[in-house]
């Protein structure tokens, strides 16, 4: 089997506030893993229900949803679907004492899997635009990393408190 690592820089002084903490729950939260393909997985879940004000976390998940579309498009688009009938973190914002909690009372503020059921035609025209404009992001990775890169220099919104 061919394995292969693929690493993000981040700037030392990139703000990020609490996109990789949130990010990282959303690993235990949905269970996906931290493997390349569960990246991408986690990224198609984070675009589809929303990056709110977190601008890099929109392009880092731009890459990984486009490495999905090309490496497992199946797997990724049940990702986006469910991205798409859930919240997030990033939208609801990250409250401390969500790390207190049960993981299923977590899940339950973030209505995940509350509302399954047969993909409409809006989840594949969503998955359309945004599965183009990822892999997309990847052809043009010089860009994309470059352009990541400087969004993680731009101020991070301010926490939910």
């Amino acid at each position: 089997a061919l394995r292969f690592w693929v690493g993000f820089w981040v700037p030392p002084s990139a703000d990020l506030g609490g996109a990789p903490r949130a990010h990282d729950i959303h690993h235990v939260l949905t269970g996906y893993g931290t493997d390349l393909l569960g990246e991408a997985e986690i990224s198609a879940f984070e675009l589809a229900s929303g990056c709110g004000r977190y601008v890099a976390a929109l392009g880092f998940d731009l890459m990984g949803t486009g490495l999905g579309v090309i490496a497992a498009p199946k797997r990724t688009f049940a990702a986006f679907l469910r991205g798409r009938r859930s919240k997030n973190l990033f939208r609801i914002g990250f409250d401390p004492k969500f790390l207190e909690m049960p993981v299923r009372e977590v899940q339950k503020k973030i209505d995940l899997d509350a509302r399954s059921g047969a993909p409409r035609l809006s989840d594949y025209l969503a998955f359309g635009f945004w599965g183009t404009a990822a892999a997309a992001s990847l052809l043009l990775a010089p860009i994309s990393v470059g352009a990541t890169i400087l969004l993680c220099l731009a101020p991070a919104p301010r926490e939910v408190s």
